[in-house]
């Protein structure tokens, strides 16, 4: 079972509830893309499934680029904040193309120039999340941990914590930890370097 079938089975997300059961290939979504299908519209690819995406909220714009500045210093040298891009991650049975709203990848901006960061670049992802939470939380986080993403950050705008998921496995992380205002997380694989939730979080 495909991680949006479990969700909509289950009744995790009522956002997805209706999705058209189309699948689209990578090449497809693509195709569609360079001909302008979704000029109007923001949308992700996931397990071969067009998703609209909600609009941005203005405290999600916000805090989005000086988080990126933030993760991008602490990385530090040979490392990029690449700010709601797409990346790849699946097979091509069940392609997915999300748009993190950051994600820190090793290289710089020139090594992407022909194509998307891949689980092996990805050392971060963090999604910003207000009307989005449930989706966040549930397929996005399993999206992610299916992927082997190390680390993956959730900037819960609704009850204002950070939401640390660390521990990837086939069905999701195995090792959550909530961070408030005032304290400081680590990061996996920047050992010794800290981050103060308080410079990004509203």
């Amino acid at each position: 079972m495909t991680i949006l079938e479990h969700a909509v089975r289950s009744g995790i997300d009522a956002e997805i509830t209706d999705l058209c059961p189309v699948l689209f290939s990578r090449d497809q979504y693509h195709k569609m893309a360079s001909a302008g299908a979704f000029d109007s519209m923001r949308v992700e690819l996931i397990e071969g499934v067009i998703i609209q995406m909600a609009p941005i909220g203005d405290t999600h714009a916000a805090v989005t680029h000086p988080l990126a500045v933030i993760l991008e210093a602490a990385f530090g040298s040979g490392f990029t904040a690449r700010n709601q891009a797409p990346i790849a991650l699946g097979e091509d049975s069940k392609p997915s193309e999300p748009e993190p709203d950051v994600a820190i990848v090793s290289g710089n901006w020139r090594d992407y120039l022909s194509r998307k960061p891949g689980p092996q670049d990805i050392k971060l992802i963090v999604e910003i999340a207000e009307s989005t939470l449930a989706t966040d939380r549930s397929i996005k986080g399993a999206l992610y941990a299916s992927a082997g993403i190390p680390e993956y950050w959730i900037v819960n705008l609704v009850d204002i914590r950070l939401e640390v998921y660390r521990g990837p496995t086939s069905s999701g992380y195995a090792l959550t930890q909530i961070y408030r205002s005032g304290e400081t997380v680590e990061l996996l694989l920047a050992p010794g370097k800290i981050v103060a939730v308080a410079d990004f979080m509203p």
